[in-house]
C-alpha cells in the first residue's frame, strides 16, 4: 500500500483499524479522492433485534471546513447497512471526520464513551466529473473498430433484407444470412452508424428469427446495452439522461436508473437484482501526479477510476467500491501509457452478481475478472491480468480486453473474448471452469469465427436449451450469432457497413400492451383456390386507445380481412379475422404482424399462422366453410353493462351457455337449444350484477370451454 501515499500525495489519510461491530465502511478509512457528495456506509453484523438510529448522536460528521454536517440516517432493507445522507456537500480537498457510537451497535457499551472514529479525504480536482461532458463520446472513439477483413455485403443479399412502406427509411437493416432451427425468442439490438460522430440517431431494435422488428424505438442520439432483466423490465441506457431507462413489457418508461454521490453511470452496464436493488457503473475522472508513479509520468494526468455501486429502490447507495482503494494504476495492462495525459487504467466493462451474493467486475484495461465481496468490499480473488492468482489448467493463451464476465446456470463463468493484446489475434466466446478453493480455471468450451476478430464490444449469452448467443461488437459482419454446444452455427445476422451494435441478446419476449387470446393459429388441410377464415381476439391491456394502423406478412397467403386502422378502447377487445389463401400446394407458415405506432416508435404483436394447402377440387367458400367447436372471447371487456359472446359449431348441437360467479354460482343460462352448424352471437346483461369476475361457459356436444369475463362498473 506504500504506493497510495506517493501516488494521492497528500489525498491519503493514514487507515484507522475498523472494529469488528461493523464489517464494512464507505468511504474506505484513510481514503482520499472522495466524492464531494458521497454518503456514508456502515454495514453492521446480523442481530435477531432490530437496530435503533433515531438518535442523530449515533453519527457525527465534521467537514475539515465545511464543518458539522446534519443528515439523514437510515437503515437498508437487509436490517444490516446503516447510510447517512449528508444535507450538503462537503468542500473540495477537506479530511472529513466520522464519529461512530458503537454503544448503538453493542447495548453492553452503553455507560462507556466508546466511539470509533475515522476520516477521508474529498478530492480536490472531483469537478472533472462534472464538467466532462464528452467522455462517453470520446471513450467510444477510443476504441478500436476494425474496417479490413470485413466481408461485407454484396448487391446479391440485399434482397434478404426486409423493407417495407411502414418501416422508415433510415431503420439499420438487419440481415439474417443463416436461419438452421435457431433457438425460439427476439434478438435484442441498437444498431448505431459510427463514421467519425456519435450524435446521429439510433434506434433500439427487437427483431424475430426472420428479421422482422416486433419493435422499434428511434433515439436522437445514442442508445446502448439494450436487454430484458431478470424482473423481465427492459432497460437501456440513455445519452442523453446520462442514465439507464427501466421500460415495462408495453413499453412504458417506469423508471430512470442513476448512480448516488454524485456520479454519472457508466453505460457499460447495469443489473437488476431479485430484491428491487440494481448494480451499476460509473467513472471517476481524477487529477493525478503520474510523475510520481512512473518516469516520464504528466504532473496532472487526468486518470479514470471505477465505481461499482449498489443502489436500492428508492435510489439510495447501501454499497460504494471503488478502484483507488483497491487497485494500483500501474496495474494497467502493459499497452496502456502511463505517461500520457489521460489513463484509463480499469475501464471496467461488465458487472455481475454472482451465485454466491458477491460481485464479479469485467476490468477491459488489466485484463482481469475480479471477485470482490459485497459484504465486506474486499477483493476475493483476480483472475488474469497482472495479479492472477488463478493456474489455467489447459488454456495457454488466456483472454486479454475481454467483455462481459457472466456467472452461467452450471456454475461456470462466461465471457467474450476480444483478444486485442493475444497472438494471434482473434476474438472469441469462453467457458470456463473455476475452482475457487484451489484457484484453477479449466476453458471447457470456446468458440471463435474463423479467426475473426472484432477489436471492441461485444458478449456471450448462454441459452437456456445450451445454444450460445455472441454479439461481435464492433463488427458489423458479422453481427451476432448463434451457435449449439458443438460450435455450429444456427443463426447469423449482419448489418450493413460501418452500422456496429455494442451487445446483442436473445431472450423470449411478447409485448403485454397488444395481447391476443391466441399466437398460433392453424387452418389444417385447406384446398388451393379456395379460403378459410379463423378468429382471434386481442386485447388493449393500456390506459389508453390502441390504433393497429396496419399488418404485415412475408407472403401472400395469409391476411386479415378487417377494415384498417382498427381502433382498440382501453381494456377492451376486438375480433379479427385471419383469413387463409393459399395459390400453391404445401405446408405454408408465415406470421401476422399487428402494428401500432407510438411517436418515433412501431410496437408490433406477431401470431403464427400455419396451413397445409392441396390441390383438390372442393366447394369451400367464405361463406361456406368447415368450422371447427370454438368459443371466442367476449367482446367488449372489460364490460357495462352488455357484452357480446360468439361462438361456432361444426353440426347440429344441443347448445348451452350458461354465466356463473367467481365462486361457481350459476347466474342466468343464456342459450339451451339445438343449433345447426354455424356461427353464433348471444349478448349478456349483467344490469343489476355486481362489478366482478365473471364465467362463461359453453357445451355443445362433447365440447366444453369456459372463458372469463369482467363487469366493471
Amino acid at each position: 500500500m506504500a504506493l497510495f501515499s506517493i501516488v494521492y500525495s497528500n489525498t491519503v489519510l493514514p487507515q484507522t483499524i475498523q472494529p469488528e461491530s461493523i464489517i464494512y465502511i464507505s468511504p474506505k478509512p484513510g481514503s482520499g479522492l472522495v466524492s464531494p457528495f458521497t454518503n456514508i456506509i456502515l454495514r453492521l453484523p446480523k442481530r435477531e433485534s432490530t437496530y435503533n438510529f433515531n438518535d442523530q448522536n449515533f453519527i457525527t460528521v465534521q467537514g475539515e471546513f465545511s464543518g458539522t454536517h446534519a443528515g439523514r440516517t437510515q437503515i437498508a432493507d437487509d436490517d444490516q447497512t446503516v447510510t447517512f445522507t449528508p444535507f450538503n456537500k462537503f468542500a473540495l480537498g477537506e479530511n472529513v471526520t466520522v464519529k461512530i457510537k458503537l454503544s448503538y451497535l453493542n447495548p453492553s457499551l452503553a455507560l462507556k464513551d466508546d466511539t470509533f472514529d475515522f476520516k477521508f479525504r474529498v478530492s480536490k480536482s472531483w469537478v472533472l466529473n462534472n464538467i466532462r461532458d464528452n467522455d462517453f463520446q470520446e471513450e467510444i472513439k477510443s476504441l478500436p473498430f476494425p474496417k479490413q477483413g470485413l466481408k461485407h455485403l454484396t448487391s446479391k443479399t440485399e434482397s434478404n433484407k426486409i423493407r417495407t412502406d411502414s418501416l422508415p427509411a433510415d431503420l439499420p437493416n438487419v440481415y439474417v444470412t443463416l436461419s438452421d432451427n435457431p433457438s425460439d425468442g427476439c434478438i435484442f439490438i441498437a444498431p448505431w452508424y459510427f463514421q467519425g460522430s456519435f450524435f446521429d440517431p439510433n434506434y433500439l431494435m427487437i427483431i424475430d428469427n426472420y428479421g422482422v422488428p416486433i419493435y422499434y424505438k428511434k433515439n436522437d442520439v445514442l442508445a446502448l446495452d439494450f436487454k430484458v432483466q431478470p424482473n423481465r423490465m427492459i432497460t437501456y441506457h440513455d445519452r442523453n439522461l446520462f442514465a439507464a431507462v427501466e421500460l415495462d413489457s408495453s413499453y412504458n418508461p417506469i423508471d430512470t436508473l442513476s448512480c448516488g454521490n454524485g456520479y454519472r453511470p457508466d453505460f457499460h452496464d447495469i443489473q437488476l437484482l431479485n430484491n428491487g436493488h440494481y448494480l451499476v457503473l460509473a467513472q471517476d475522472y481524477e487529477t493525478v501526479r503520474m510523475d510520481t508513479v512512473v518516469p516520464g509520468g504528466d504532473t496532472a494526468a487526468i486518470v479514470i477510476g471505477c465505481i461499482v455501486q449498489e443502489l436500492d429502490e428508492n435510489n439510495n447507495v447501501v454499497f460504494q467500491w471503488r478502484s483507488w482503494d483497491h487497485f494500483k494504476i500501474t496495474d494497467a495492462s502493459n499497452n496502456i501509457n502511463l505517461t500520457a495525459h489521460n489513463i484509463d487504467y480499469v475501464h471496467a466493462n461488465a458487472i455481475e452478481l454472482d451465485d454466491d451474493g458477491n460481485i464479479l467486475l469485467s476490468c477491459r484495461h488489466m485484463n482481469e475478472i475480479t471477485k470482490i465481496n459485497r459484504l465486506t468490499g474486499e477483493i476475493v480473488w483476480r483472475l488474469g491480468g497482472e495479479h492472477n492468482q488463478f493456474q489455467f489448467l489447459n488454456d495457454s493463451r488466456g483472454f486479454t480486453y475481454q467483455h462481459d464476465v457472466r456467472r452461467i446456470d452450471n456454475g461456470n463463468l462466461t465471457l467474450f473474448d476480444n483478444g486485442d493484446l493475444s497472438n494471434p489475434q482473434y476474438s472469441s466466446s469462453l467457458e470456463y471452469a473455476l475452482d475457487e478453493l484451489n484457484k484453477t480455471a479449466s476453458l471447457v468450451w470456446s468458440y471463435n469465427d474463423n479467426e475473426y476478430y472484432t477489436g471492441a464490444m461485444g458478449n456471450t449469452q448462454r441459452l437456456k436449451n445450451g445454444n450460445t448467443f455472441i454479439g461481435w461488437g464492433s463488427s458489423d459482419n458479422p453481427a451476432a450469432i448463434e451457435v449449439d454446444e458443438n460450435g455450429i452455427k444456427k443463426f447469423v445476422i449482419k448489418f450493413d457497413p460501418l452500422y456496429y451494435n455494442y451487445r446483442a441478446f436473445r431472450f423470449n419476449w411478447r409485448t403485454n400492451l397488444l395481447t391476443s387470446n391466441t399466437y398460433e393459429v392453424d387452418f389444417g388441410d385447406t384446398p388451393i383456390n379456395s379460403s378459410r377464415i379463423k378468429k382471434i381476439v386481442v386485447t388493449n391491456n393500456s390506459d389508453n386507445t390502441l390504433t393497429v394502423k396496419k399488418y404485415y406478412t412475408r407472403t401472400s397467403g395469409f391476411s386479415l380481412t378487417d377494415e384498417f386502422p382498427i381502433i382498440i378502447e382501453p381494456h377492451e377487445n376486438r375480433i379479427l379475422h385471419i383469413e387463409f389463401s393459399p395459390d400453391r400446394s404445401g405446408t405454408l407458415s408465415d406470421n401476422i404482424y399487428l402494428r401500432i405506432y407510438r411517436r418515433n416508435e412501431m410496437i408490433a404483436q406477431s401470431i403464427k399462422v400455419t396451413g397445409v394447402a392441396f390441390s383438390q377440387a372442393s366447394d369451400v367458400t367464405k361463406d361456406n366453410q368447415p368450422l371447427t367447436f370454438d368459443l371466442f372471447q367476449n367482446y367488449p371487456n372489460p364490460f357495462n353493462p352488455s357484452t357480446k359472446i360468439e361462438y361456432q359449431v361444426p353440426e347440429m348441437s344441443l347448445v348451452t351457455i350458461k354465466i356463473y360467479d367467481l365462486l361457481g354460482r350459476e347466474i342466468k343460462t343464456l342459450m339451451n337449444e339445438e343449433k345447426p352448424a354455424g356461427e353464433y352471437e348471444v349478448e349478456f346483461d349483467g344490469t343489476g350484477l355486481p362489478s366482478g369476475v365473471y364465467f362463461y361457459q359453453l357445451r355443445a356436444g362433447n365440447f366444453v370451454e369456459t372463458k372469463k369475463m369482467i363487469l366493471m362498473k
